[in-house]
């Protein structure tokens, strides 16, 4: 069975991201006021409270959301496995460990190389886990 499907272009994947950075920093922004409010002052416990918000965001969203963290639902984008289903815990794990070499060590740099010069239009996560970011259609 051949699935088609429209892959994502890298204008619409950085504003997705810029999207999940202002949404990860709304929420880190209300839980630390909130830290603030009922007094806490020390400092590990807005470590160990906000960090995890910024590292986990973009896995427990799009395994929750099925392939679709908020920037990826605004701009109307999914991450898919080949076959067209959503992706699994293993895939979305995957996604996230090179995620941290791919974005955040090269700042972005190869995931831009990659996905302009890529047939699939994979970042370096998409190619273990059989992932593609994809434009959803409106019907």
């Amino acid at each position: 069975m051949r699935i088609e499907y429209e892959l994502a272009g890298i204008g619409g994947r950085i504003l997705a991201f810029i999207v999940d950075l202002a949404v990860m920093g709304a929420v880190i922004f209300l839980v630390a006021f909130f830290l603030w409010l009922i007094n806490i002052n020390a400092d590990w416990v807005y470590l160990v409270t906000l960090f995890p918000i910024f590292i986990f965001y973009t896995p427990c969203m799009e395994f929750f959301n099925n392939g679709q963290p908020v920037g990826k639902m605004a701009l109307m984008l999914k991450v898919l496995q080949a076959d067209g289903k959503p992706p699994e815990l293993l895939d979305i794990i995957i996604r996230w460990v090179f995620r941290f070499l791919e974005i955040w060590m090269t700042l972005g740099s190869t995931v831009v190389i990659l996905v302009s010069s890529g047939e699939l239009s994979q970042r370096l996560g998409g190619r273990p886990s059989n992932t593609r970011v994809v434009r959803l259609m409106l019907c």
